[in-house]
């Protein structure tokens, strides 16, 4: 099973999703190939005379030709740099949740539940995800028991002790 998420266009080289039926970029068919090898053009189009006018460019200062669609530079990511940001992600993950897990409180356990979710949308499948978030759920649980056993027979009785 190939890990690759984008394929280069046959019609116009641009780089567009894998399952995509028709390139996003030139609207090209991404099944038919085309005859022959793409090869990119470092030419760019001449402008239409609508669009450039002697007279409109003096009064700007400066001429700005109509983007050229097809010929955007794009850089692919190598999978060791989406690795790293996998295991980052997993790194933050797993530290929250054990910060959650001694420390309790939801603000802790909305920070494992966002890097467990940021791991996963970039591809992750690591059983860290699922153990962070089991152990950051299990703390907010146990602190709130343990708060509550603390208020109900600690805390009040100290209240009512004291009072009179």
């Amino acid at each position: 099973m190939s890990s690759e998420k984008f394929v280069i266009c046959p019609h116009c080289g641009a780089i567009t999703d894998k399952n995509g039926l028709y390139c996003g970029t030139c609207g090209g068919n991404m099944k038919e190939q085309k005859k022959g090898a793409f090869e990119p053009s470092n030419t760019l189009p001449q402008p239409s005379q609508d669009s450039y006018r002697p007279g409109n460019s003096a009064q700007s200062g400066y001429y700005k030709p109509p983007p050229v669609y097809g010929q955007q530079t794009t850089y692919a990511q190598p999978q060791s740099y989406i690795q790293e940001q996998i295991e980052n992600k997993l790194k933050f993950a797993w530290l929250f949740a054990w910060i959650t897990f001694c420390l309790g409180g939801t603000t802790w356990l909305i920070f494992t539940i966002f890097f467990a979710l940021e791991a996963k949308k970039l591809g992750s499948t690591d059983s860290k995800i699922k153990q962070s978030l089991i152990i950051a759920v299990v703390g907010v649980v146990v602190q709130t028991i343990f708060k509550t056993l603390f208020l109900i027979f600690i805390y009040i009785p100290l209240l009512y002790s004291t009072s009179f």
